[in-house]
């Protein structure tokens, strides 16, 4: 059953990224074309602005979820419902507060940053349009979620999200095809959530019968919320800051929205990776771990390194070939802003880089559960990233704001493969390294070898997936290649496994 869940949620959760993705691209396009850059940049802006609001949670969910997991285990309807009521009541509470502090921030942004040609009262009820989704979010559906995360059962929240962001889609398309005002346009995913959580409801009303939130909160189950603060804060750093400070810098709403375009691209990248790269490995290392079987772990953790850095570079070579070609294609009716910015591809490609090759190894920190132990490392981490990129946002505009996301993800790479191997898989530094190497190695030949032997030339989409499938076969050789040279025992040990793997599957079918 273990499995089967943890296939369903991976399976859920890829399809939730693919089609977070499609939104991605084809709802800030039509703003673009219908409203302009600078609205886009604006919105955009505004939405990473409140995203900050979203730390009043602080590591509430994991907190209530990890708590959960043992009664539910059990079926512990007493200690279950308790917890759950006290969940309600932090989250009705912080409902609240983050109204009040999306009203209070429209004000104040709105009379700072509302753009030439939009009056304060436009600007206001944006902001307050965009914050109604948090808002409602924690009043109705963060109860429901925490519960079905705790009862592994991830795949009916992906699912319940996938058809909110669905009916987004088609919803903001009409919106913006009819040329309703923007306000209604971003007030669409706080509807969205409305009907999320009426699905959440009912399924949990339906499966779950002897849940109650309306009993007396067990508050003491929660003081673990200050050991995930601090993994939210780096995440939110990550995502929000270089907007943030994109505004606060002054530079415009058009160079934002041009921003927002080609990250639209990595951050997908990003997503759809974290879903192979995580899985179930959180559980599967974590028994391994606390089993203190360090032979297993090891062999394990290798194989999963190869594997994880395999695909990694296969991705990243396609990436960096298609990543222009791709953003020439789909800005071609953009005219209002300079979309062609190939130093900004470069940076973002590398950004992304240097976070995904630390996954494989950090994913045994959080198996390990040794989030305490590495919290300062993860705040020097968020001090680079804004230290640096603010320091240098003013002479050199976004390109400082990038160098600072780089040198901060740099010293988080390097970081881990100093402290996983010795304080929790028990071994060198250097395996990780070389297979770290390897990667960066595949990466750089397949692009090299690629434009020394083709002229990447796509008119339209047609012609680019053609390219892709080029250059996702050249990438697949380049990278097995490297692979078998620098891990051939590790590489083949896994190709193995997987196929053992599929032939379960297989047969159960």
């Amino acid at each position: 059953m273990r499995s089967k869940n943890v296939l369903t949620g991976s399976v859920a959760t890829g399809l939730l990224s693919l089609v977070t993705i499609l939104y991605g691209l084809l709802i800030p396009k039509a703003v673009v074309l219908t409203y302009g850059s600078e609205i886009n940049g604006l919105t955009t802006s505004i939405n990473q602005f409140i995203s900050y609001f979203s730390l009043l949670e602080a590591g509430l969910a994991g907190s209530a979820i990890f708590a959960m997991y043992k009664p539910l285990a059990v079926q512990d309807y007493g200690e279950i419902n308790g917890i759950l009521a006290a969940s309600k009541k932090y989250y009705d509470k912080i409902s609240l507060i983050y109204a009040l502090g999306v009203c209070a921030f429209s004000l104040v942004f709105a009379c700072f940053f509302a753009p030439d040609g939009m009056g304060f009262l436009s600007t206001v009820l944006i902001c307050l349009a965009v914050g109604s989704t948090g808002v409602l979010e924690f009043a109705t559906m963060s109860k429901y979620r925490v519960l079905l995360t705790a009862a592994q059962k991830t795949d009916v929240v992906s699912f319940a999200a996938i058809l909110g962001v669905l009916l987004r889609i088609v919803l903001s398309y009409a919106l913006v095809w009819i040329r309703a005002s923007i306000v209604l346009v971003m007030l669409l995913p706080g509807c969205m959530v409305l009907v999320r959580s009426a699905i959440l409801s009912v399924y949990v009303k339906k499966n779950f019968p002897l849940v109650r939130y309306d009993v007396r909160p067990n508050n003491s189950q929660l003081k673990q919320r200050g050991d995930v603060l601090l993994m939210q804060v780096l995440g939110s750093v990550h995502q929000a800051f270089p907007t943030v400070a994109m505004t606060l810098f002054g530079i415009s709403f058009a160079e934002i929205s041009v921003y927002t375009v080609y990250t639209s691209i990595t951050a997908g990248i990003k997503s759809l990776l974290n879903v192979f790269l995580n899985g179930s490995i959180y559980s599967t290392f974590g028994e391994v771990i606390a089993k203190k079987d360090y032979a297993t772990l090891k062999r394990a953790a290798g194989e999963f390194e190869v594997g994880a850095y395999w695909l990694i570079s296969v991705i990243f070579a396609c990436l960096s070939i298609l990543y222009m070609p791709f953003i020439n294609i789909y800005t071609a009716q953009m005219a209002d802003a300079n979309y062609t910015c190939p130093e900004l591809a470069f940076m973002l490609t590398l950004n992304a880089y240097l976070y995904v090759i630390k996954n494989p190894l950090a994913s045994m920190i959080q198996a390990a559960g040794h989030y305490q132990k590495t919290r300062w490392r993860t705040v020097t981490q968020a001090v680079i990233a804004v230290v640096v990129g603010t320091a240098l946002a003013k002479p050199l505009g976004v390109t400082g704001i990038m160098i600072g996301m780089i040198c901060s993800n740099l010293y988080r790479t390097v970081d881990i493969v100093i402290y996983v191997p010795k304080n929790i898989i028990l071994t060198t530094s250097w395996a990780s390294l070389r297979r770290m190497f390897s990667s960066v190695v595949s990466v750089v030949l397949a692009f090299s070898s690629f434009h020394l032997l083709f002229d990447v030339a796509a008119l339209n989409y047609l012609q680019w997936l053609i390219w892709a499938v080029v250059a996702g076969v050249w990438s697949v050789m380049i990278s097995t290649g490297i692979t078998l040279l620098v891990s051939k025992k590790e590489f083949r040990s896994l190709l193995v496994r997987v196929k053992a793997l599929a032939g379960k599957l297989i047969r159960r079918k």
